[in-house]
């Protein structure tokens, strides 16, 4: 699948695209345009490779898991139309059970997340929101939220999020909890969800409005019907943070890595945590256990230096920084680099 965005890496050849991602081999974002590259001469096989290798830099790129959640419907055109039909073949039914699970794990990692092809025309699409937006202004202008219809809410909730308008947003979702049981039945959702689901996008929403105390509520509804929903204990986690709340924070940030032990990504966020807690010792301990899962993962590398830096190892927090200086590439982790210049400039020899 190609996307129709104005990244000019679309638009690379793929003798291009396969040295970028040769020479940035610790950069998912390079992965991720290879894998576009490949599905545009149809390379499926390599297409996915292209994708999980991106994935093992980042486990949270969500990118990747939407390409590889519609991988299946390349391989089979006609697979679309068997869903909706009710009819889709036996030897294709796992393959679309994984295919439900990704797109809803891209969904925990952000919820407010574009979960369509990135082979979509990106103009088309946009003229066919704009004509559904007058539609639904001209048919459900005047009606209060509470009667529409739960595919309406969930469709201007996430416009609304996805565009930065919270404060509609929010009035959606809310009015979208308020009737989760019916929004369970319908069918425009693009992923089996339940009440949880709702919630926990209203409780971004909540965080990213800067309603903390609505947030943490929210939060703690949904862990106390799912204590398995890691995002959750991590968003939970956050907030706490910000809050400046350390046991509770690192008591949720433990909490995650408990429900997914496998993501390398939740102990560097304990870690980080811990850091800030000034628990030094706790901190170097669980970003070694992270560096040790995942070592491709560069932001857990600079952390693992920052702490080190902090705890007066001055040698090891060289050697740390100084990789990923190396390797890190600029557009992801800018201000990172940056911090780590000036770490290292002051750091005792």
């Amino acid at each position: 699948m190609l996307a129709q965005t104005k990244d000019p890496r679309t638009r690379l050849s793929l003798a291009e695209l396969e040295s970028r991602a040769l020479r940035d081999s610790l950069d998912p974002d390079a992965q991720y345009f290879l894998a576009l590259g490949y599905a545009r001469k149809k390379r499926w096989d390599d297409e996915a490779r292209a994708l999980r290798a991106a994935l093992a830099i980042n486990p949270r790129y969500t990118p990747a898991y939407v390409a590889l959640s519609f991988t299946p419907f390349q391989r089979r055109s006609s697979l679309g139309r068997e869903v909706m039909r009710g009819k889709v073949p036996m030897e294709w039914r796992d393959s679309l059970v994984e295919s439900r699970r990704l797109l809803h794990h891209a969904f925990l990692i952000d919820p407010l997340a574009e979960l369509e092809p990135p082979d979509i025309d990106q103009r088309r699409e946009g003229i066919s929101h704009a004509a559904l937006n007058l539609a639904l202004l001209r048919q459900y202008g005047s009606r209060p939220l509470d009667s529409l219809p739960p595919w309406v809410l969930w469709y201007q909730g996430m416009r609304a999020g996805r565009a930065g308008q919270l404060d509609w947003a929010i009035k959606n979702f809310q009015a979208l909890v308020r009737r989760a049981e019916a929004i369970e039945r319908d069918s425009i959702v693009p992923f089996p969800v339940g009440t949880n689901d709702f919630r926990y996008v209203l409780a971004v929403l909540y965080d990213r409005q800067g309603w903390p105390g609505d947030a943490i509520a929210l939060y703690q509804v949904i862990l106390g019907a799912d204590l398995g929903h890691f995002m959750a204990h991590t968003r939970l986690a956050r907030v706490y943070r910000n809050q400046r709340l350390w046991t509770v924070a690192v008591l949720e940030a433990q909490r995650a890595v408990e429900t997914n032990p496998e993501d390398a990504t939740t102990r560097r966020e304990l870690g980080e945590i811990l850091l800030a807690a000034n628990r030094l010792q706790e901190a170097e301990a669980a970003v070694r256990e992270a560096v040790a899962m995942n070592g491709r993962d560069l932001g857990t590398q600079y952390v693992l230096g920052v702490i080190l830096a902090v705890s007066g190892q001055n040698a090891e927090a060289r050697v740390a920084l100084e990789r990923f200086l190396t390797f890190a590439p600029h557009s992801l982790y800018q201000a990172q680099l940056t911090d780590a210049k000036q770490r290292l400039a002051v750091l005792p020899p």
